[in-house]
């Protein structure tokens, strides 16, 4: 497995040689732009313009965009929030994450989210605002009216992580509900009316609308393939459905949210490299027919020092094929991540599709040291068991069992230390009602 950490470490630095140099020559590449755009101009999705809310395809950014957005089956961290809410269950800390992501021209997403888990339940909760100033000038220049235009959710998340053991870890069924608010400036609306020129101030709330939506998704997590010591499975398969709702006030032209249906895996194959990849379709419930092709993603993850990680992904979605690469730096009990996106809307002047996140890691629950404990009380438990004193090891597995209930290995050591006792008694009996 080395040999394909270093070639994936390989293919990082080429692509990182590749990525600056092609920005330091940015006149060459957004010539190249418009012939890109050609290329895929067949990928163009049939619901384009058909749907609203669309800030919701916009990534918070933090390591699942690095990765291409092919997060629905890794969800390792709070950012499971956008991918699949399957993810609270299985999470190792409790995490409190803030998301900034600088998009295009002067609009920009800001996040916050925290995430818990409480032995096989996960919960969580997230505000996500997207925001772009909105100035309006008359003819000679004079500013008529300003605000932002933007669109909020906020989001509530549950999930539980079903028949659980010590080898199987179970299957996490998740959803959350979101409920979100698209905020309009008033604006002045001017016209000619009998050759006078007459303006009025129209409230903005008048095209203002809440939406109210729901996310489902399932996480299966086995080993395949697994060569290296962990205890967190190393292969993962997802599927989510997300953005499935309504939006009020309806307007004539029936204008809903574009939800979408996601399959995803992900593959850790050595101790240092995880790969990712997942298909999504969107789904336009009013008009079934605007489907065009599916998206597609794929990312990677390179773990280079202990607390250094390096992320590239890939994301064709429509007619605009995007690239990524993040950092991942962890200091302590906190995880900055930093993000580059190139697609066809990244600008170099002023240079955007930044994104920056932190996540501050607030413990596990003590799962750690209950788990060190459980094991601790196996191993004398076996060492009891080596002596032959089989009471008292069952006593030492009890105590694994009120802790983990789900250690198989110590139930089964318990059954068979229970039918040596039996042979013991009986061999006992036989011994005391022999004659010779």
């Amino acid at each position: 497995m080395n040999k394909y950490c270093r070639f994936f470490k390989l293919i990082s630095f080429i692509f990182l040689l590749c990525f600056f140099s092609g920005s330091l020559s940015a006149l060459s590449i957004e010539e190249s732009f418009g012939t890109l755009s050609q290329i895929f101009s067949g990928y163009q999705s049939n619901d384009a313009g058909l749907t609203v809310f669309r800030s919701l395809a916009i990534p918070s950014g933090g390591k699942a965009e690095s990765l291409g957005t092919a997060f629905t089956a890794l969800c390792n961290d709070a950012g499971y929030f956008e991918y699949n809410p399957a993810g609270s269950s299985v999470l190792d800390n409790t995490e409190l994450a803030l998301y900034h992501n600088a998009w295009i021209a002067d609009s920009a997403l800001e996040t916050v989210s925290f995430a818990t888990r409480i032995r096989n339940l996960g919960l969580g909760a997230s505000v996500r605002s997207f925001y772009v100033p909105f100035t309006q000038y008359d003819g000679l220049g004079e500013e008529l009216s300003k605000g932002y235009y933007s669109e909020s959710f906020a989001m509530l998340n549950a999930s539980y992580n079903f028949f659980t053991s010590y080898k199987f870890k179970g299957v996490s069924f998740g959803a959350t509900l979101k409920a979100g608010y698209r905020s309009v400036p008033d604006f002045i609306d001017s016209y000619i009316k009998e050759s006078i020129p007459v303006s009025e101030e129209v409230s903005g709330s008048t095209q203002s609308a809440f939406a109210f939506l729901g996310d489902f998704g399932v996480l299966y997590r086995t080993n395949v393939n697994n060569y290296f010591s962990s205890r967190i499975p190393n292969f993962r398969m997802a599927f989510a459905l997300t953005n499935l709702g309504f939006v009020l006030p309806k307007d004539d032209a029936k204008e809903s949210v574009s939800s979408t249906l996601a399959l995803g895996l992900s593959w850790q194959f050595s101790e240092k490299c995880t790969v990712m990849g997942e298909v999504r379709e969107s789904l336009n419930l009013t008009d079934f027919s605007a489907v065009g092709l599916p998206a597609v993603a794929f990312g990677t993850e390179m773990r280079l020092a202990n607390n250094f990680a390096l992320d590239l992904g890939f994301l064709l979605k429509g007619a605009n094929p995007k690239f990524s690469l993040g950092a991942q730096i962890d200091i302590n009990l906190f995880s900055l991540n930093f993000n580059y996106s190139l697609d066809l809307a990244t600008s170099f002047h002023p240079i955007n599709r930044i994104s920056l996140s932190i996540r501050s890691k607030l413990g596990d629950g003590g799962r750690a040291e209950d788990r060190s404990l459980a094991d601790s009380y196996y191993i004398r438990g076996l060492e009891q068991y080596l002596d032959g004193n089989y009471t008292e090891a069952i006593s030492s597995w009890r105590k694994v069992l009120l802790i983990d209930s789900d250690y198989q290995s110590a139930s089964r050591a318990i059954d068979l230390a229970k039918k040596l006792l039996i042979i013991e008694d009986y061999i006992e009996t036989i011994d005391e009602t022999a004659v010779f």
